[in-house]
């Protein structure tokens, strides 16, 4: 069965999975499709839809927001003030507290735990279907529970056969040249 790719107008099912591209769409105003993201999960909250996010999107979540703000501050250097400078991280928690914060007050939203079976059938995800590690992670864990829904803006999903692909991202469309956001 090959993949559905469905825009964020179509109808919800009763269960998605939220990766990380998605998330960091929604809590970060400015970004690309950050409109688009944050009108989806008012439609999930609306609609009563339950939303799954792994503990694994969390940690993306977190290192690209705080990459994002390193760049910000010290450009190509970024890496380098860190490790010099751990104590600068301090700057950018409030920002990490916020963006959970704003997950975790999201109605019907939970948290999950990756086991490490789905870390491990992961594997047979990066062969089949060519995706990143943790693209892979997140399509078992998701698989795992019996949600075959994935909120993203990562076009990498759409390869995957069998699930159900909501993105706001016009390249899955046919649309202009976009990139994939995280």
């Amino acid at each position: 069965m090959p993949v559905n790719i469905l825009n964020f107008d179509a109808d919800f099912p009763e269960v998605i999975y939220g990766d990380s591209s998605f998330i960091v769409n929604f809590c970060v105003e400015g970004v690309k499709y950050h409109s688009a993201c944050a009108g989806f999960v008012k439609r999930l909250e609306e609609e009563n839809i339950l939303s799954i996010v792994s503990n694994l999107a969390l940690d993306e979540v977190w290192y690209a927001l705080l990459r994002v703000n390193l760049i910000n501050d010290f450009e190509q250097e970024w890496h380098e003030k860190l490790r010099n400078e751990p104590e600068i991280i301090d700057k950018y928690v409030p920002i990490l507290r916020r963006a959970t914060a704003d997950i975790l007050m999201l109605a019907n939203v939970i948290v999950v735990e990756i086991p490490t079976e789905s870390t491990l059938k992961a594997l047979d995800f990066i062969e089949r279907y060519h995706l990143l590690p943790r693209d892979a992670i997140h399509l078992s864990t998701a698989l795992s529970m019996g949600v075959h829904n994935i909120v993203t803006t990562n076009l990498d999903f759409t390869r995957v056969e069998g699930i159900n692909v909501y993105t706001c991202n016009p390249k899955a469309f046919g649309g202009g040249k976009t990139e994939n956001i995280v």
